[in-house]
């Protein structure tokens, strides 16, 4: 790799970074203020403000015709799904701690490689079989003594991350598009449209004592909208997908960090014990994807060099 590259890489992966801390911050300021706000609340402030960035980005880049798109239907599967979703999290977030979320939630890649088998179709190899099944030990480690003491929280943030699951699926079927602002901006309207008119039901909407505590809300859509920036950023300026995704798991660290420092949490041994395993599956798994990609790479430029289709071994 040349040392341009390499500059665009460090780069590109800094700015994914820095949008995956932005969205653990969302998350951490979302279960500090769980105490002063209810969940209705906390999603519809954040849902609006973040309507108004990302609606805004994509007029000012592309004019009304940014939001058209011939996906509709999917997109609009997706925002009914993050409906359902967003109070799943909120919810879950106010019953356990940050790095007992993360660590169910990085189950994530494993059930979207078994529902791509099912709904796209996709093949899997024994190698993400093992770690699938390495993964799924990872969180019976991890949620094995918190099943007792909070059940509940951990059965929201399970659902959440199923949910989670079907809405990769669908990015996926989706595919490429134009204006990127519209995956964020579909998610952000859906549920404006949802939770802003139930703020407006007598015990939904409070005001604290200090009315420039409101701002703890709204600041949720603004971080949330920029991580998406910092992310796709990151993605759109990497030479390949591998390079990034990797450090997508920075946001248990961040996760484990944040609780420790805003609300004192120190993690269990099975929560390091369970996340560790999660994370070693889940980055195997990403390191066999990207063997199977460069091989891949690989066949294509000896078919194109020669004529001859070499085909790498599967």
């Amino acid at each position: 790799m040349s040392h341009s590259l390499f500059r665009q890489n460090i780069h590109a992966i800094l700015l994914a970074l820095l949008g995956w801390f932005a969205f653990s911050l969302t998350d951490a300021f979302t279960k500090g203020m769980t105490d002063d706000f209810g969940t209705i609340q906390l999603i519809g402030m954040s849902s609006i403000v973040g309507t108004v960035l990302s609606g805004g980005w994509i007029l000012y880049r592309h004019g009304w015709r940014g939001f058209l798109t011939p996906k509709w239907k999917l997109f609009a599967l997706r925002g009914l799904l993050v409906i359902a979703i967003s109070y799943l999290v909120v919810y879950a977030l106010s019953l356990i701690e940050l790095a007992d979320f993360y660590g169910i939630i990085f189950m994530s890649p494993f059930l979207v490689t078994i529902l791509s088998v099912f709904l796209l179709k996709e093949k899997i190899g024994i190698h993400r079989v093992i770690a699938m099944v390495v993964g799924f030990g990872g969180v019976l480690v991890l949620a094995g003594p918190q099943m007792q003491s909070n059940p509940l929280g951990l059965l929201c943030v399970f659902i959440a991350m199923v949910g989670g699951s079907l809405v990769t699926i669908l990015i996926r079927k989706i595919g490429r598009e134009p204006v990127t602002t519209l995956f964020a901006f579909v998610p952000f309207v859906s549920s404006t449209v949802v939770y802003g008119p139930l703020m407006l039901l007598p015990g939904n909407f409070q005001v604290p004592d200090n009315p420039w505590l409101l701002l703890g809300p709204s600041s949720m859509g603004l971080l949330a909208f920029a991580g998406f920036i910092f992310f796709s950023l990151g993605f759109t300026r990497a030479t390949e997908t591998a390079v990034i995704v990797p450090f997508h798991y920075s946001q248990m660290l961040w996760g484990v960090l944040l609780g420790y420092i805003l609300f004192a949490d120190i993690p269990q041994p099975s929560t390091i014990i369970g996340s560790l395993i999660i994370l070693s599956a889940g980055l195997y798994m990403l390191w066999r994807e990207y063997l199977h990609h460069k091989a891949n790479h690989s066949a294509s430029a000896t078919i194109s060099a020669s004529g001859t289709a070499v085909l790498p071994e599967t």
